[in-house]
């Protein structure tokens, strides 16, 4: 594989304890796990032969950080170190121990480590502790931490010493650190945490940036949860003082605070700049000379010049007058998110498309991160005849891999208005695409695409390419007696016979149809459990008259020993004849919520997760870090190829020869 970065996977193995009644699996190893104290990053107790290769869409870059021959940038597809002199990349990503790969900020420690600031969106920890989690680099190792509260307890020495401007903490004079959280700030001096919050301290609660002035007052910009009101409030070390919206600070949406040595501290907004001299306030605009008016950040540098990273470009203050420059000028985007200034003088920039320009005064320099992906998600996966693999990602176009060099399928019209939900491949040399906007058929032969408003169209206009079908799909399922059923509804040559009347499919959604050894049908729904159809007698199951650990089935997978695996969001359930069993985080999974599941050639389970993937090899359960899952498939040299909503494509290599 080209341009890929390979390295170990962590994985923990986890105590398998079999719930309801007793089955057919072998007893279990247990495996003791070390449990981890609040203020320190969970370890993993062992390590896989088998590498994980992570691709990405590197997207935007949201900050960046010089340290020596080195330029750090924060992406969302990972973390980049240009080397400069060299002018080569080296990507870092979850598969090398980042936390996850929508990386929002940088801060180099006072003993060289890197920290990256990631984001996850929802998660609850972000209300309690402001970012959700950090890993740290120290040129060989990675550690995460599930807070940045965490890592200021666990590693105070290291991170007082802070040596850059970042969005993920501030150091004062006196040596304390301060991060932001949903309600209000928080700062450690070593000892203990003290927590300021409205309204005597703050002027609201939602604490956006942190700056230090010339004589090291701390300053912080808060606003309203929704934005209506906000402000910014200065602590001398002693008191406090709020100046509000209304006090000429241009916006309650403050990104970023700089200072200079003249006393004045500025303010980034989606308004504009501001500027406070300690008496009045100024704001500047587009009329002023602004590259734009949406601000993401600001850096002063030794000549007290005030830079800006703004949608439209970057703008320089030189204390009389803002000069601009964008893409006319050199810059690969006028879309600028990150800015940076080095030792040597040299300005920095990273924004839109992951493209990093450098200024040195008198000549441009651009460096290019190549894309693996079009897009950040890897919502399906899929093989085709010729045994390539397919993905459909967020980007507008598929990507197909052969075996020796990726390349991207230029969908036109066809793609660009749906989302991919499922795809599939045939013997024919089509490959098939469930979309938000119908079904979609490419053809390998003269890349034709043909555009269907409906499964159910595709289906009856293309039986007999359909009933080759490669594998199983979420698009369709195909029976024994070469029916084709789409949810509830089955297609042979004699035309379509609706389900969805049936009592036990009535007034419910067809989430997962899979077929059993036997022949029989097995049907998961939204809210009614399982259905099974056996010949011409129609069954269920759910959690009233069964051990089902709930009703909502969101997977099914019939394994080699007929065993039914369902999937549900308070657990997994396997089904061996009579006998039942439901797997939970209590027995080793990594979360309860499953998604997906697979089947690889050596007839151990994947389960997809929001939270990340468990396998079980028939005796043990192993657990991966790896968040919002969406799909998984199985080449055929054995490889696992995992799908997720926000960090790309990861691979799983197989140990097959």
């Amino acid at each position: 594989m080209k341009r890929l970065t390979v390295t170990l996977a962590l994985s923990v193995g986890a105590l398998l304890v079999a719930c309801s009644l007793p089955g057919p699996f072998a007893a279990p190893r247990p495996t003791p796990a070390p449990v981890p104290s609040p203020t320190t990053p969970q370890q993993p107790e062992m390590r896989e032969s088998r590498p994980w290769v992570n691709l990405t869409h590197v997207g935007d870059i949201h900050a960046l950080a010089r340290q020596g021959d080195y330029l750090w940038a924060a992406t969302d597809g990972g973390v980049i170190r240009w080397d400069i002199v060299n002018a080569t990349y080296k990507k870092y990503t979850s598969s090398d121990g980042l936390h996850r790969n929508s990386v929002t900020g940088i801060a180099v420690d006072g003993e060289g480590n890197l920290w990256f600031g990631t984001d996850d969106p929802g998660e609850s920890t972000r209300i309690l502790h402001g970012l959700p989690a950090v890993s740290k680099f120290d040129g060989q190792t990675w550690t995460t931490y599930g807070s940045v509260r965490q890592a200021v307890e666990a590693e105070y020495d290291s991170i007082r010493g802070t040596v850059n401007e970042n969005d993920l903490w501030l150091v004062d004079s006196e040596g304390r650190a301060w991060v932001t959280f949903s309600l209000g700030v928080q700062a450690f001096d070593g000892a203990k945490w003290t927590i300021y919050e409205p309204p005597n301290t703050l002027v609201e609660q939602e604490a956006t940036a942190l700056g230090m002035d010339s004589v090291g007052q701390v300053w912080i910009a808060s606003r309203f949860a929704y934005g209506r009101t906000g402000g910014a409030s200065v602590f001398d070390g002693q008191d406090w003082k709020q100046y509000r919206t209304d006090d000429e600070l241009g916006s309650p949406f403050v990104s970023d605070i700089a200072a200079d040595t003249a006393g004045n501290v500025w303010f980034a907004t989606d308004h504009g700049i501001s500027r406070f001299d300690g008496e009045q306030w100024a704001t500047y605009g587009s009329s002023d000379g602004l590259a734009g008016t949406i601000v993401h950040q600001l850096v002063v540098d030794r000549q007290d010049r005030v830079w800006i990273a703004a949608d439209g470009g970057v703008s320089v203050y030189d204390g009389e007058r803002w000069q601009t420059l964008t893409a006319a000028d050199g810059m690969s985007t006028d879309l600028v998110h990150a800015i940076t200034i080095d030792s040597a003088a040299t300005a920095w920039f990273g924004g839109w498309g992951g493209a990093i320009d450098s200024f040195d005064g008198d000549r441009w320099t651009t460096y290019v991160t190549e894309d693996e992906l079009p897009g950040y998600s890897v919502n399906a996966i899929t093989l085709d005849e010729q045994g390539q693999v397919w993905l459909g990602t967020s980007g507008p176009d598929p990507v197909v891999y052969d075996g020796d060099q990726w390349r991207t399928f230029p969908a036109g019209e066809a793609l660009s208005a749906g989302i991919i939900y499922a795809m599939a491949g045939d013997a024919g040399g089509n490959v098939w695409f469930h979309t938000s906007q119908g079904a979609r058929k490419l053809s390998l032969e003269d890349g034709t695409w043909t555009t269907y408003d409906s499964l159910k169209e595709a289906v009856e206009e293309n039986y007999d390419a359909v009933l080759t079908t490669i594998g199983d799909t979420r698009m369709w399922t195909i029976d024994d007696a070469h029916g084709v059923w789409v949810g509830a509804n089955r297609y042979d040559d004699q035309g379509w016979v609706t389900y969805e009347q049936q009592e036990a499919l009535s007034q419910t959604e067809v989430t997962a149809v899979a077929i059993d050894g036997h022949g029989r049908l097995w049907f998961g729904t939204r809210d009614r459990g399982l259905v099974i159809l056996d010949g011409d007698t129609w069954s269920s199951y759910d959690q009233e008259n069964s051990s089902l650990s709930d009703n909502w089935v969101k997977d099914i997978l019939i394994d080699n020993e007929d065993r039914v695996w369902v999937a549900t969001p308070a657990g997994l359930n396997v089904i061996t004849g009579q006998w039942w069993q439901v797997f939970t985080t209590e027995a080793g999974l990594i979360s309860d919520n499953v998604l997906t599941l697979a089947l690889d050639s050596g007839d151990r389970v994947w389960l997809g997760t929001k939270s990340g993937v468990s396998r079980f090899d028939g005796e043990n359960w192993y657990n991966y870090a790896i968040l919002d899952v969406e799909d998984i498939a199985v080449d055929n040299d054995g490889n696992v190829w995992i799908g997720t909503l926000f960090d790309g494509l990861l691979i799983h290599v197989s140990d097959r020869e």
